[in-house]
């Protein structure tokens, strides 16, 4: 399995699910095939040709939306470290 090592960490933070994704899309119930949508609706520093494939299950009996953004291995993410040109 291939890591491009971005990760949200969710410990004492919530993470705002972006407009434009798959787990917004209220008609959507659920794409396990995923979709391609741009990598830049998860992660803001993201190229804009860069694509990301996320994947949608909604478990109604819970409640809950599961998604899983699924990055290509090349894909650079993160804002440059500072002192990094």
């Amino acid at each position: 399995m291939a890591k491009v090592g971005a990760f949200f960490r969710t410990r004492n933070n919530v993470i705002p699910v972006p407009d434009d994704s798959l787990a917004a899309a209220a008609e959507i119930k659920g794409d396990r095939m995923g979709a391609q949508i741009p990598a830049s609706i998860w992660f803001p520093h993201a190229s804009a040709d860069v694509p990301l494939r996320e994947m949608k299950i909604h478990a109604e009996q819970y409640g809950v939306v599961l998604t899983l953004p699924n990055l290509p291995r090349s894909a650079s993410v993160w804002p440059p470290w500072e002192g990094e040109e």
